[in-house]
């Protein structure tokens, strides 16, 4: 009797340690956390998008996302975006044993330009309420005076001044590097800007002749 109850006891607790390393018994819950950076001036990046695995998350004020969760041990790769900041990507190991995971993310930010400009008709006068595109994109609309300014990524653009194509639109091309201050000018028809269209300029001459 002594002897079946001891058999019975090493099968039970055979069992329990099977369960235990088979995953039959609930993982751990374990903390996650992922900090954000700019890799420049070291600063915690605010309302950066993570994502690892099947979860998703936003970084706090100070650049902290932290998130329970049952992820199983082994190799996973963080991507994070944030506005103003190149994608960034990091692999990573969670280990057995449901201890807290703290990982690191540096972004680097994006590199930009300034643009400015004037828009002008053809006899030079500042033309106001014009809108600029940057790459088919609304960035900005000419001041009283027909300037206008805006920041712009490093790399080739093309500035659009004017909605109409009816005499009412000039283009120039722009190569924008880092910290650069690139100044254009662009000269439109201005009748476009009241919808005139060319043929508005096209005014009475004193003392042509009429044919009968």
């Amino acid at each position: 009797m002594r002897r079946t109850s001891t058999r019975l006891l090493l099968v039970a607790a055979s069992l329990v340690v099977g369960a235990v390393l088979g995953g039959c018994f609930p993982r751990a819950p374990l903390l996650l956390s992922v900090c954000v950076f700019d890799a420049k001036t070291g600063d915690p990046i605010a309302g950066a998008e993570i994502r690892i695995a099947d979860l998703a998350g936003t970084s706090n004020s100070i650049g902290c996302w932290n998130q329970f969760t049952k992820l199983a041990p082994g190799s996973y790769t963080i991507t994070v975006s944030a506005v103003g900041y190149a994608d960034g990507s990091e692999v990573v190991v969670i280990r057995e044993g449901g201890l807290p995971a703290s990982f690191t993310v540096h972004l680097q930010p994006l590199a930009y330009g300034r643009i400015r400009g004037f828009v002008s008709s053809d006899v030079w006068i500042g033309v106001e309420g014009i809108p600029i595109f940057l790459d088919g994109e609304l960035v900005a609309v000419t001041d009283a005076l027909g300037y206008f300014q805006f920041e712009a990524s490093v790399g080739d653009h093309t500035v659009t001044a004017g909605a109409s194509t009816a005499g009412g639109r000039a283009s120039e091309a722009v190569t924008v590097v880092d910290g650069g201050d690139h100044e254009i000018r662009l000269f439109i028809d201005w009748t476009a800007r009241f919808g005139l269209g060319t043929d508005w300029a096209k005014r009475p001459t004193a003392g042509a002749a009429i044919a009968p």
